[in-house]
């Protein structure tokens, strides 16, 4: 059986209306792989084990981001290099849990590189 994810199997998962897409506003270190970027989203209070929630993590160049969650076979990750640019700084400084929920128009802008609008009230 092949592990990889298929692009239609990808986007049916983003595109799920009970999954909540958060973005955490704050770079981490993107050496950690699947376990400790969850670990992240858990002491955050996400819950991505159980598909509830799935979230995206920059590095603190803003050049690299890893989405990270989880379907019924088990754990996905998706990582994304900007070739030119950078992944957009949304807020200087960060209140509550340090993440923001996105759309899914605002997610697929955000992979490429471009930049979203966001009103502070939603941080």
């Amino acid at each position: 059986m092949d592990s990889l994810l298929s692009i239609d199997k990808f986007a049916q998962l983003l595109l799920d209306k009970k999954r909540n897409l958060i973005l955490n506003l704050n770079p981490v270190n993107l050496n950690r792989g699947i376990d400790g970027l969850t670990q992240i989203a858990r002491t955050r209070g996400f819950d991505l084990e159980n598909g509830v929630d799935t979230m995206i993590f920059v590095s603190k160049s803003r050049k690299l981001l890893k989405l990270v969650g989880y379907d019924e076979v088990g754990p996905f990750m998706l990582t994304r290099k900007l070739a030119r640019g950078s992944y957009q700084k949304i807020l200087d400084r960060v209140e509550g849990n340090g993440t923001l929920e996105l759309t899914i128009t605002e997610l697929a802008l955000y992979l490429d590189g471009e930049r979203i609008r966001v009103d502070s009230s939603r941080c």
